[in-house]
């Protein structure tokens, strides 16, 4: 896909994002952007940190680092930019409230998208903000035409895995952790991590 086409599909996904924002989620998200812009990468990254601190999903427990930075934001711009793009939630001063970050690919001549990095701060937790990312992954999902959503999500977050079951997911495999993450985790716990590989069918693909 080519910068401008790439351009035109980010613009479409975008307008139909910030329609779907109601008057209640307004006076929260104020705009929508569709990004792979490197400055806003050490706000994802912050976001993205205060979001699974000391979280109910468990894996902060066995973790000793933050989850990202604002280089490996980066990198994963530059790694692929003409295959994905962050959707920033943000508020009447572009200060970024969510996020998702999506990327694209091929499989049984199918467009399927992949789901990453759903963040919401802690001071925005329990007021929905969690159930509009899955929608506007969703309508992400819709407007570009893919069959499937695919994510992945760690062996401990068993509430995050239920909570994806209950959106439409369905377990198809599993996959081990990376070995550039294994020495963050706690030696004793190494062998008890890896993911699940969930999937979720688009209806009007």
């Amino acid at each position: 896909m080519t910068q401008e086409q790439l351009q035109i599909e980010h613009d479409d996904i975008q307008h139909k994002l910030q329609a779907h924002i109601d008057n209640k989620q307004k006076e929260l998200i104020c705009k929508i952007k569709v990004t792979m812009d490197s400055k806003y990468a050490d706000e994802i990254a912050a976001v993205m940190n205060d979001a699974y601190k000391d979280d109910w999903t468990g894996p902060q427990s066995f973790k000793t680092c933050d989850r990202t930075n604002k280089e490996d934001i980066i990198n994963m711009m530059r790694s692929q930019p003409n295959n994905g793009a962050f959707v920033l939630l943000m508020d009447g001063h572009e200060r970024i409230q969510s996020l998702f970050f999506v990327d694209f690919n091929n499989v049984n001549s199918q467009r399927v998208m992949g789901l990453h990095m759903l963040s919401v701060p802690k001071k925005l937790q329990g007021r929905g903000l969690g159930s509009l990312l899955m929608t506007l992954s969703d309508i992400t999902a819709e407007t570009c035409s893919c069959s499937s959503i695919e994510l992945t999500v760690i062996s401990q977050a068993n509430l995050i895995k239920d909570m994806y079951s209950r959106k439409g997911f369905v377990e198809y495999g599993t996959k081990p952790w990376p070995e550039s993450y294994i020495s963050h985790i706690q030696d004793e716990k190494r062998s008890e991590i890896y993911f699940y590989m969930m999937r979720k069918t688009i209806k009007n693909s």
